[in-house]
């Protein structure tokens, strides 16, 4: 990231999470935070969340990379394993409400009622 620009890294100067396995329910702190020692399994979930940062603008970026038969699953809709498949499948759905919710003038709380109510729901 650094050779594309980032300056620094806003999350504990952390530029990188990742985690695999189950290690992708933990929420871990920055302060907390260092990268597993472990090899990618030949059917595996891994995300990755950077935090790069370039003066004053931060930037966010996540994703959850499906592993199955040793390959990448390029689509949600070629995943076979169904709790991964289905997990990803309210992650898209969700992240639709809030797109079609959300505009430059929604409040946080706005937002935060919203999609708790969609998670309820």
């Amino acid at each position: 990231m650094t050779e594309l620009g980032a300056t620094s890294f806003w999350y504990w100067d952390v530029g990188a999470f990742i985690f695999s396995g189950g290690d992708t329910a933990l929420s871990v702190s920055g302060k907390h935070y260092k990268t597993a020692e472990k090899v990618i399994a030949e059917n595996d979930v891994i995300t990755v969340d950077l935090s790069p940062q370039v003066g004053n603008v931060w930037g966010d970026f996540a994703r959850t990379i499906i592993i199955e038969d040793g390959k990448v699953i390029p689509s949600t809709d070629r995943i076979k394993n169904k709790e991964w498949k289905n997990g990803l499948l309210a992650e898209e759905k969700l992240h639709g409400e809030l797109m079609n919710f959300a505009s430059p003038e929604t409040t946080f709380e706005e937002l935060y009622f919203y999609m708790n109510d969609r998670l309820k729901t």
